[in-house]
């Protein structure tokens, strides 16, 4: 009798692609699949609810699987965080309905993203913060964010046109939040699906307007103008974590 799993994932995504296995290094889909192998005796599908990109780390990813083995899910989650690499760990695994899709049934995520201000980062952070020394000033960043509330064409800051072409670039964001700790900042974006680096565009679009580079009253515009050349750079992959995948109760 076939079984549908579904995981909740955390990883560090330091040393990986990224999630997606395509043959190209060592990514999570692979790594997770063969630790799931050394365990069920068989090769499950795996679908995530997000492939994140190379670098990028995880604490609430969500994985779902078929499969026919009769293993007891605490003896699942057990032995396969046995087999998998200490950057990756099942935080939980339960049985779900056949037509559970973690990818299609999902109904927002939540992406996190770090930056250390000052002119030094403690070397524990460099792997997980983006390092900005100089002049930032948060006030103007405040003072934008609104303008990318609610539902809008985010094609300005998409980096991949074909898999926008396929799937539209209206996305609704329906929280965005900066938050200061001393030198340590963090970005909360949540909203119903994202484009290709659509939030590391956005921070690397804030950032700007932080450092003093864009104007923050500039940013409906660029918005509206669906031209990517317009926003600013893309931020590196290392600050940002998948925090959170919403679904109906």
């Amino acid at each position: 009798m076939q079984r549908r799993i579904k995981l909740l994932i955390a990883y560090d995504g330091t040393d990986y692609i990224g999630w997606q296995e395509n043959g190209m290094g060592p990514s999570i889909e692979g790594t997770l699949q063969r630790a799931l192998v050394k365990v069920l005796r068989e090769s499950p599908e795996l679908v995530a609810a997000s492939r994140t990109d190379a670098g990028v780390h995880a604490s609430g990813q969500v994985v779902a699987f078929g499969t026919s083995s009769p293993i007891p899910i605490d003896k699942l989650l057990f032995a396969v965080n046995t087999c998998l690499p200490k950057a990756i760990r099942l935080l939980s695994a339960e049985e779900v309905d056949p037509d559970f899709h973690p990818t299609l049934g999902n109904r927002g995520k939540l992406y996190s993203y770090a930056i250390t201000l000052g002119p030094m980062q403690l070397p524990r952070k460099r792997l997980y913060a983006w390092h900005l020394p100089g002049h930032f000033a948060c006030d103007p960043v405040r003072e934008a964010m609104p303008a990318l509330l609610g539902s809008h064409d985010f094609a300005t800051f998409c980096n991949e046109k074909r898999s926008a072409a396929q799937r539209g670039t209206i996305c609704t964001l329906r929280r965005l939040e900066l938050t200061q700790n001393g030198h340590e900042l963090t970005f909360e974006v949540e909203g119903d699906r994202f484009l290709y680096r659509m939030v590391r565009n956005l921070v690397g679009t804030l950032v700007a307007i932080g450092r003093g580079r864009a104007k923050a009253h500039d940013l409906r515009g660029v918005l509206e103008r669906c031209d990517r050349r317009l926003a600013g750079p893309c931020a590196p992959a290392h600050g940002l974590t998948l925090s959170r995948v919403f679904f109906d109760p």
